[in-house]
């Protein structure tokens, strides 16, 4: 029923504990001895058809619920982390047989729940919650009129509860969860391949979580709008298009009207999430991007409609604003642990804090795009020996900026982004200053973008958003029993170079003659990788892998070994010594960065610390600086600041 339902409470709490990341020195990850070339892009042969449109899932009948109106129950405790307070996790069971399970800590976190499964049984008076992907299993038993369960993470209890009355539990489940409809033989043997997403305006809750709907239309001119985040289908229909009638859409069987004005067609659709319960969207597509992904395209690159970018701190005053940066709260992690000062003239290029400026919204909007291509599990297929003619192809996704001027008779660098621990490819094009997220494409991070490429403050590039998740449902099921998240982490490297790189550089003008081996080899001075919190591990791995293809890296906020910060002395030790290893190959720049209250400070410091004692390559200020930013903490803020200050030595001059 899901496609990404996440690590229960341990994957959104690991970040509260340590530094959120998966490590890279317990499994040592060489480059294989191979020369073959990268995987090519697979282009998706499609036959276009028009599909009759699938019956839309049958919902169970909806109650009025308190605090939630998607909930049919609420369960919620608390965590008392070491170091940041206490958390508060809620699980919200829904009409539709999932819950969603969120950590709240400080207003962290709170918009990237997990899901899974839910059901009640009768006869025992029990909830049972489910992470299938995990197979883990929670059950929550009746004590007079309260519900409870303990998730046990590493030997700390964190106890749930829910009150109610046994005649209310007994009555609200409406026979059981909703089944899921049986495929039929009548189904249409054709590829859905997405040509379009959209995403409806103004589809925030009373709860203030973006849990809105979004469209898709598909090659076999079927459409459906699926609910955010959990990516579950809610409605569908079918599309048509050209030139003479525009475009029609039909919903539930139910024809929309569509306005035409000025280029662009607008309509409401409603998705159900029960009956009696539809909420209706105005949705904008204009022509263009129907002739460039209707118009019976093949191509898996689509526009994303990003348009509602905002200045959200014009009325602040300076001082808010300094005191936006400041968090006074938060513990000085510099008082735990002995520093070794490097510095150097290269360290005045950087800031403390964005100007207020920076996040201005200008006119001159770059456009966001969606990609898919075909990746593989790399990790699981290496270390289980498995002959490449056996391989599976698993389909991803990432999101693309290119900036206002983009022309494609023009080269442009590429930095490749990769999110924390409980992010996915949408975390940097939609995070805020504030905590807050928004649209894909709409926040701040795009903002900034815009504002400082505008004013000549950034170069103009292509920046890429990307993850290391996978879809699991798209993996044989025999494969998914021995399929890990640490299989995710370790295969991306590969990925990225095999994959994404030309996945994304066949398509835009970029300074790659080509996508052969040699021609991204010859090409690595305007290839950048970055991450944050989990993708600053993600970066560190990465490293000896993609050397040869990308000259700069930026972790920011993170070591490379999970566990205590002893850990880190030998998986750095060992990153050094495979360095090493590249006598011919120069670093661009090494810009790594943690501020003195992130709680991964002593993690970055130390990777980086014994880094710079086991590669001889490393020159302070010239080819590396390790930038800590005084009231710097674990916040996008900051790691929006990194990026920007690694863009002050990233790609130089003579390059261009």
């Amino acid at each position: 029923m899901l496609k990404n339902a996440r690590v229960l409470v341990c994957l959104l709490l690991i970040l509260l504990l340590t530094i959120g990341s998966v490590g890279c020195s317990n499994t040592e990850q060489l480059r294989p001895t191979s020369t073959a070339a990268p995987v090519p892009v697979k282009e998706k042969e499609v036959t276009l058809q028009t599909a009759a449109p699938a019956e839309p899932e049958v919902m169970i009948p909806a109650q009025t619920v308190e605090d939630n109106e998607y909930a049919e129950y609420r369960f919620s405790g608390t965590y008392d982390t070491a170091t940041m307070g206490t958390a508060t996790v809620t699980a919200d069971l829904l009409y539709d047989g999932t819950y969603e399970l969120v950590l709240d800590l400080k207003g962290m976190f709170s918009n990237t729940p997990s899901w899974g499964d839910w059901e009640y049984n009768i006869a025992d008076d029990v909830f049972i919650l489910t992470d299938t992907d995990n197979n883990l299993s929670f059950t929550a038993i009746k004590n007079t009129d309260s519900y409870g369960f303990t998730f046990d993470f590493r030997g700390t209890p964190i106890e749930m509860s829910a009150t109610m009355t046994g005649e209310k539990a007994a009555s609200a489940l409406h026979d059981g969860p909703v089944q899921e409809k049986e495929a039929t033989e009548d189904t249409p043997a054709v590829e859905r391949t997405i040509l379009l997403e959209i995403e409806g305006i103004d589809h925030t809750n009373d709860l203030g979580k973006k849990d809105g709907f979004f469209f898709r239309f598909y090659s076999d001119h079927s459409i459906a709008i699926y609910l955010v985040k959990r990516d579950a289908e809610s409605s569908s229909g079918t599309w048509s298009y050209d030139e003479e009638n525009g475009l029609k859409l039909t919903v539930d069987d139910n024809e929309i009207e569509i306005q035409k004005e000025n280029g662009e067609n607008t309509f409401l659709a409603a998705a159900q999430l029960a009956p009696g319960m539809a909420f209706a969207r105005k949705y904008v597509i204009s022509e263009d991007e129907l002739r460039a992904a209707l118009s019976e395209s093949k191509e898996s690159l689509t526009v994303v409609a990003a348009d509602n970018r905002v200045s959200r701190y014009a009325a602040w005053t300076e001082e808010e604003w300094n005191t936006l940066w400041k968090e006074a709260d938060m513990p000085l992690y510099t008082d735990l642990y002995s520093i070794k000062e490097r510095s150097s003239e290269t360290d005045n290029k950087f800031i403390e804090q964005l100007p207020k400026e920076a996040f201005d919204a200008t006119d001159a909007r770059g456009t966001v795009y969606r990609l898919e291509y075909d990746t593989y599990i790399y990790d699981y297929y290496y270390s289980n020996n498995i002959p490449e003619t056996e391989w599976k192809p698993v389909t991803k996704a990432c999101y693309i900026y290119v900036p206002a001027d983009y022309d494609a008779d023009k080269q442009y660098d590429v930095y490749y982004l990769m999110h924390g621990a409980t992010g996915s490819e949408a975390s940097w094009f939609s995070f805020n200053c504030d905590g807050t997220y928004t649209n894909v494409g709409e926040g701040d991070f795009i903002v900034m973008l815009d504002a400082l490429t505008n004013t000549g403050k950034l170069m103009p590039a292509i920046y890429v958003s990307a993850t290391v998740n996978t879809d699991v449902s798209s993996f044989e099921k025999k494969i998914q029993n021995t399929y890990s998240a640490t299989n995710e982490l370790a295969s991306f490297p590969y990925e990225l170079v095999n994959d994404l790189v030309p996945a994304v550089e066949s398509r835009f003008s970029t300074y790659a003659e080509g996508i052969a081996p040699e021609q991204l080899k010859a090409s690595r001075y305007h290839r950048a990788f970055g991450g944050l919190s989990l993708g600053a591990a993600v970066v560190w791995n990465a490293m000896p892998i993609a050397y040869e293809y990308i000259a700069y890296y930026a972790p920011l906020a993170n070591g490379c070994d999970p566990g205590d910060v002893e850990d880190e002395y030998p998986a750095a030790k060992a990153l050094g010594e495979k360095m090493s290893a590249f006598k011919d190959v120069e670093l661009g720049f090494l810009f790594a960065s943690s501020g003195n209250k992130d709680h991964t400070y002593a993690h970055e410091y130390v990777v980086y610390d014994v880094l710079f004692e086991n590669w001889d390559e490393l020159r302070y200020g010239e080819n590396t600086s390790n930038f800590r930013p005084v009231n710097g903490t674990h916040s996008a803020k900051y790691f929006m600041l990194g990026v920007f200050n690694s863009m002050q030595v990233f790609f130089a001059e003579e390059t261009h």
